[in-house]
């Protein structure tokens, strides 16, 4: 990929929503996105039917990282009271 779209995707697959990664590299929500459609797109390309299987582990590997955060944030508001 190019650079600042294996930037988005990785900052993506490291758990920042777009709007984070928008603020961070300081570009619009709209050029993120784009890059984002942009990169699928060359991945797609490049790689064929596997992308699809790629793309669903990253989807769930956010999804997993996405729980853990809420779980963490739930036991610490739990301990912060006790």
């Amino acid at each position: 990929l190019p650079a600042e779209q294996r930037r988005i995707i990785l900052m993506r697959i490291e758990g920042h929503t777009w709007e984070e990664i928008a603020e961070r590299l300081e570009i619009s929500i709209n050029t993120v996105k784009t890059q984002k459609t942009r990169s699928y797109k060359f991945l797609r390309e490049r790689l064929g039917d596997s992308i699809h299987s790629i793309i669903l582990f990253f989807r769930l590997k956010l999804h997993d990282r996405a729980l853990h955060i809420v779980r963490s944030q739930r036991l610490f508001l739990l301990t912060k009271h006790l």
